[in-house]
């Protein structure tokens, strides 16, 4: 998916007079050679013989032509999928001004050169203004490169606290919306490593970029949890599974410390419950088994065990080996055997 940005599109960015649209189209007649008189003619209904005059006679350039004029009128597939970790930076430390101007700041280096290099690659010659503080560095870009990211993805940062998941981002492909989703994990998200567990944690101030994340999580086949948290919403990926299959589809950048801690997390978890099941099932291919024979085989307790058989309450009940119709339970007198379902 390739994008050509338009005059008419780029306009729409502004809060101006709509006929400017037309001055392009009044350049286009007077090289065609079309005398003064005759585009009056065509337009004076809608834009007065005085602007006529001093766009036909080139006194007058809209600023917002001069500004189309110096912008990046074409945007390949390419440089379209470079700017999904773009898109996701501004949803997270960045943003758009209400004037189109690009801002992002953070304190880790390697975001701020991400960043950077994005910009270089797709707006080649744009360059930053740059400022530090307090150990942060803050970019600023031209509003050139806002305003044709608003052409390509709509309004989806204007101003302060005004970020929307826009339809034209929904409507991309999953695999660009997870390139996203992973840079906005970069800034706004965590793993968070406890005592004998862990967890992968997302927290954002609006709520229709939290549910868009929840999503976009969600159809990669991991479940979270999403709950308000004072003023802000934070979405949790728990299990052991999820969180392997947030780091093999979404994750943290590659040497950032917040993948190494959920690298930390998922090797603490030497039994994962999926995996642990399968070691159930593998070990009653040999035939029937107590669940105290069972827990001897791997050095568990055989509590765990029977919470895999059972359930550990109504919720995991659903998940449990017998509900799940893959093991038989016999019990005779206070000694349960169990056996593969046949």
């Amino acid at each position: 998916m390739q994008k050509r940005l338009r005059f008419e599109d780029y306009i729409k960015t502004y809060n101006c007079n709509k006929s400017l649209q037309f001055y392009p189209i009044i350049l286009r007649l007077k090289r065609k050679g079309f005398p003064l008189r005759a585009i009056e003619q065509l337009y004076s209904s809608v834009i007065p013989k005085s602007t006529l005059y001093f766009w036909y006679n080139q006194k007058r350039i809209p600023a917002q032509f001069r500004s189309f004029s110096n912008a990046k009128k074409r945007v390949s597939s390419e440089e379209i999928e470079l700017l999904a970790p773009l898109i996701g930076s501004i949803f997270g430390d960045g943003g758009i001004t209400n004037e189109g101007y690009v801002h992002y700041c953070n304190t880790e280096p390697f975001l701020i050169l991400r960043f950077r290099k994005i910009i270089e690659s797709v707006f080649a010659g744009e360059l930053p203004c740059l400022s530090e503080d307090k150990g942060a560095m803050h970019l600023v870009y031209s509003p050139r490169i806002g305003r044709a990211l608003w052409c390509i993805f709509g309004k989806f940062s204007f101003g302060a606290d005004t970020k929307i998941i826009t339809g034209q981002i929904r409507a991309m492909p999953l695999d660009w919306r997870i390139k996203m989703v992973s840079a906005l994990y970069d800034d706004d998200g965590s793993a968070v490593k406890l005592k004998h567990c862990g967890y992968v944690a997302f927290k954002q101030k609006l709520k229709n970029i939290a549910v868009f994340v929840q999503n976009v999580v969600s159809e990669c086949g991991i479940r979270s949890a999403l709950s308000p948290d004072g003023d802000k919403w934070h979405l949790r990926i728990y299990s052991y599974r999820d969180m392997l299959k947030f780091k093999h589809t979404i994750n943290f950048a590659e040497g950032y410390r917040k993948r190494e801690t959920l690298d930390r997390i998922l090797g603490s978890i030497h039994a994962p419950h999926f995996v642990t099941k399968e070691i159930i099932l593998n070990l009653l291919k040999d035939g029937p088994k107590t669940y105290n024979e069972i827990a001897k085989s791997f050095s568990l307790n055989p509590k765990t065990i029977r919470g895999h058989m059972h359930g550990w309450n109504k919720d995991s009940q659903k998940e449990s080996l017998i509900k799940l119709g893959l093991v038989n339970a016999v019990k005779s007198g206070r000694k349960v055997t169990y056996s593969l379902a046949q």
